[in-house]
C-alpha cells in the first residue's frame, strides 16, 4: 500500500482541497512580505514543550495488565468473527468471556422516573462488554462490567439463562406482555411528539397506548401484530384535552428478560438524549444520576491466555518468523499444519455423518409411523401384531437399515477419524513445545507465553512512543502558528484557492442532496444558488456570503505561509532535486498524493514532513526502546480527570519509553 506523506497533523489544519495545476507557487514568492517569525521564541518554546503522556504508562504493574489486555482482545476478536452457532445461551458465564447485551436507562425528573431507550434495546443491535479487561476508558462501561461481575459470582455460578432477554418479531400481542411500542402523539395545539421503542405492559389501564393494544376501539377490534400500524386514535374524557394517536406500531414482543441494574451513574455534564438515544429531544442535566439496565443477550466463550492458544490463535499465520524461539522449528510447524487441515477434514466428515444419521433417524420415525397406521387399518388391534407388522414393513427394514449403516458409519469410521486428527494435531504441537524447550515440552510452552507477551509489549512501546511523537508533532505545529503573524496574504494564492471554493460549492449546488431530507439542493432552493450559498456560508446576503468565503481562502492560505516560512528561516526548504526524487519515487507517493490531494497539497505535506521531520530527529534505545528527541526537549504531563490535580512527572526532559 501507497503511504501518504501528508501527516494525520496536515490533516488537521490544511483543508484537503484539489488545487491542481495553481500558478502561484509559495516557493517562488519572497514570504516575509506576508508575515514574520519569532524565532527565539520557537526555539525557547521547544525547550519547553509539554505533552499529555499516552496510554502506555511507566508503572510495569499498568504495563503487565495492558499487555494481558491486548492478548486478551486479540483472542475476543478472533472468537467474535465466528458465525451465530458460536453464541452461547445457556451455561456459566466466565469473566473471561465476550457478553452480549441490550440496555435502557433512567433518572428522576420532577419526581417522576424518566425512561430513555437506545436503539441498541433490540436484540439485533446488541453491544458487547469484553468482561476480562482490567481496565475501561469508557465510566458506563466499566459500571456495566461491575454490574455484571455482582450478578454472575465470583465464580460465575449463575446461569447465563436465567437472564438471557428474547424478543418475537412477529405475531399479536396479549395481555399483559411487555412489548416495545413506536407512536406519534398530537394535542389540541397540534403539537407533535414522536416515541420509539417504549416499553408498555399491553393493557395497562393507566398507558392509553398500551390499553389501546388489546382493540380499544371498533377500528382496534383485534389484538395489535408486531409491525402492523394500528388505526388512528384519541384518548381523553369529555372536557379535558384529546390526545391523537398515529402510526402505533409494536416493534417487538419481549419472550424472556431479568435485568441487571447498575449503579446510580452521576453525568458531569449537560447530555442531549438524542445524541445517544431514540425516542425525545429532552437534555438531561449535569449532575443527574442515571441508572443503566442491562439485559444479557447471549455470550461468546473466549479461551485463557495459553501456549496453546498462541499456536492455535493468536498466531494468524504461523511460520518460523512468527516468535524468535521458533525460528528452528520450520518443519515441525509444516507438520503441525498438516495436521491442522488433516483435522478440519475430519471435523467436517464427521458432522456430516451426525447429519446424515439424524435423517436417517427422521425417515426411520416416518416410516414407522405410516407402517402403525397401516397396521391398524389392516385390523390389527394388539400392540404385539402392530410392532410385528412395522417390523417387516420394506420402508421400515430400508429405513432401519440406512440407520444401521449411518451409526456404523459415524463410530466406526468418522468418529475414530476425528480423534486420531485431534490427536495428531495435538501430538504435532507438542512437539513444537518440545522443541524450543529443549526436550522439556512445559519449558516449551512457558518460552512460547512469555516471547508472546514479549512481542505485545514490545508493539504497544512502539504504539506508545508513535502517540507521543504524533502529540509533539501537534505541539510543535501549534508553536510554529503562535510564532508565525501573518500579516496580508499573496492575492493570487488567495484567489485560487477562493475561486476552488467557490467552484466546489456550486458542484455540490448541483450534483448534492441534503442528508436528512434527501432533497437535492437544487431542487431544494428552487435553482436559486446565490439563495444556497448565502445560507450555506450563514451570511445575511450574497455579498456577505462572498466576503466569509474569501476569509476561509484567507485563512486556509495563512497555514501553507506558516509552513513554508518557517521552512525557509531553519533552511529546510525542498530542492529541485528533492522535488524531483520525491516525484519520481519507486513506490509512487507523490501519485497517490497528488491524486487525492492535488498538487499543491501533496506539495505542501511533502515541505511539512521535511520540517517535522528536523525537529523530531531522535534515537531509539534498541533494549529499552526509549526516545530520545535531539532537537528539543518536553516534560509529559500525567492526564488526569482534573487539571488541577496533575503532578510533576518523574520523566526525563529528553526521553521516554
Amino acid at each position: 500500500m501507497k503511504r501518504r506523506i501528508i501527516s494525520s497533523i496536515l490533516v488537521v489544519v490544511m483543508l484537503v482541497l484539489s488545487l491542481v495545476g495553481c500558478g502561484y507557487s509559495y516557493t517562488k514568492d519572497d514570504l516575509s512580505q506576508y508575515a514574520s517569525f519569532d524565532k527565539a521564541a520557537f526555539d525557547a518554546a521547544l525547550q519547553k514543550l509539554v505533552i499529555e503522556d499516552g496510554d502506555f504508562t511507566t508503572d510495569e504493574a499498568t504495563r503487565s495488565l495492558k499487555v494481558l489486555d491486548s492478548i486478551y482482545e486479540a483472542l475476543v476478536k478472533e472468537v467474535d468473527t465466528k458465525d451465530t452457532e458460536a453464541q452461547i445461551k445457556e451455561g456459566m458465564l466466565d469473566k473471561n468471556d465476550l457478553l452480549y447485551y441490550c440496555y435502557y436507562a433512567t433518572y428522576v425528573k420532577d419526581g417522576k422516573t424518566v425512561v430513555v431507550y437506545p436503539s441498541k434495546m433490540k436484540v439485533a443491535s446488541a453491544v458487547s462488554i469484553k468482561l476480562g479487561l482490567s481496565d475501561l476508558d469508557d465510566d458506563v462501561l466499566t459500571l456495566i462490567k461491575d454490574a455484571v461481575y455482582a450478578a454472575i459470582g465470583e465464580d460465575g455460578e449463575v446461569e447465563i439463562k436465567d437472564y438471557v432477554y428474547s424478543t418475537t418479531a412477529s405475531g399479536s400481542v396479549e395481555k399483559d406482555d411487555v412489548v416495545y411500542v413506536s407512536y406519534t402523539s398530537e394535542n389540541a395545539s397540534g403539537t407533535k411528539t414522536t416515541y420509539k421503542l417504549e416499553r408498555v405492559t399491553v393493557g395497562d389501564e393507566t398507558n392509553p397506548v398500551a390499553k389501546e393494544l388489546l382493540g380499544g376501539t371498533e377500528k382496534n377490534a383485534n389484538p395489535a401484530k408486531v409491525g402492523t400500524a394500528l388505526a388512528e386514535f384519541t384518548n381523553g374524557k369529555e372536557g379535558e384535552e384529546l390526545v391523537k394517536y398515529t402510526n402505533v406500531k409494536v416493534d417487538w414482543i419481549v419472550d424472556t428478560e431479568k435485568e441487571i441494574t447498575t449503579e446510580p451513574y452521576k453525568l458531569d455534564k449537560e447530555l442531549s438524549v438524542t445524541d445517544v438515544v431514540v425516542g425525545t429531544s429532552d437534555k438531561i442535566a449535569a449532575e443527574t444520576e442515571l441508572t443503566y439496565h442491562v439485559y444479557p443477550i447471549y455470550y461468546y466463550e473466549v479461551e485463557e491466555f495459553s501456549a496453546e492458544a498462541v499456536i492455535e490463535t493468536l498466531i494468524e499465520s504461523l511460520s518460523k518468523d512468527s516468535l524468535e524461539c521458533l525460528k528452528d522449528c520450520e518443519e515441525l510447524i509444516k507438520t503441525y499444519a498438516d495436521k491442522v487441515k488433516a483435522k478440519d477434514t475430519a471435523v467436517t466428515a464427521f458432522e456430516k455423518a451426525e447429519e446424515a444419521l439424524e435423517k436417517a433417524n427422521t425417515a426411520l420415525t416416518t416410516a414407522k409411523t405410516a407402517a402403525e397406521k397401516a397396521a391398524k387399518e389392516a385390523g390389527k388391534t394388539e400392540q404385539a401384531d402392530i410392532d410385528a407388522y412395522v417390523a417387516e414393513d420394506a420402508a421400515v427394514k430400508t429405513a432401519t437399515t440406512a440407520v444401521d449403516e449411518a451409526t456404523k458409519d459415524l463410530n466406526e469410521k468418522k468418529k475414530p477419524a476425528k480423534e486420531t486428527a485431534e490427536a495428531d494435531v495435538t501430538a504435532a504441537m507438542n512437539a513444537i513445545f518440545k522443541k524450543v524447550g529443549a526436550d522439556d515440552e512445559a519449558a516449551g510452552k512457558t518460552k512460547v507465553e512469555e516471547e508472546y507477551k514479549e512481542t505485545v509489549h514490545d508493539t504497544l512501546v512502539e504504539e506508545y512512543n508513535a502517540e507521543i511523537k504524533n502529540n509533539l508533532a501537534k505541539a510543535i505545529w501549534d508553536l510554529m502558528v503562535e510564532n508565525t503573524k501573518v500579516t496580508s496574504y499573496p492575492e493570487k494564492g488567495v484567489d485560487e484557492v477562493y475561486d476552488r471554493m467557490y467552484d466546489s460549492h456550486k458542484y455540490t449546488f448541483y450534483t448534492g442532496t441534503d442528508s436528512s431530507t434527501k432533497e437535492s439542493h437544487y431542487k431544494a432552493n428552487k435553482g436559486d444558488f446565490k439563495a444556497y450559498f448565502t445560507k450555506t456560508m450563514g451570511a445575511s446576503d450574497y455579498k456577505a456570503a462572498k466576503e466569509e468565503l474569501r476569509k476561509d481562502a484567507e485563512e486556509y492560505v495563512a497555514d501553507f505561509i506558516v509552513i513554508y516560512y518557517v521552512a525557509e528561516q531553519y533552511g529546510l526548504m525542498y530542492d529541485k532535486k528533492e522535488i524531483k526524487e520525491y516525484k519520481n519515487d519507486e513506490e509512487g507517493n507523490y501519485s497517490y498524493n497528488e491524486y487525492y490531494q492535488g498538487e499543491t497539497n501533496a506539495l505542501a505535506a511533502y515541505q511539512f514532513d521535511k520540517v517535522l521531520n528536523h525537529f523530531l530527529e531522535s534515537e531509539t534505545d534498541e533494549e529499552t526502546k526509549a526516545v530520545t528527541y535531539k532537537k528539543i526537549a518536553f516534560t509529559l504531563e500525567e492526564a488526569t480527570e482534573d487539571s488541577s490535580e496533575k503532578e510533576d512527572d518523574d520523566h526525563s526532559d529528553h526521553d521516554h519509553e
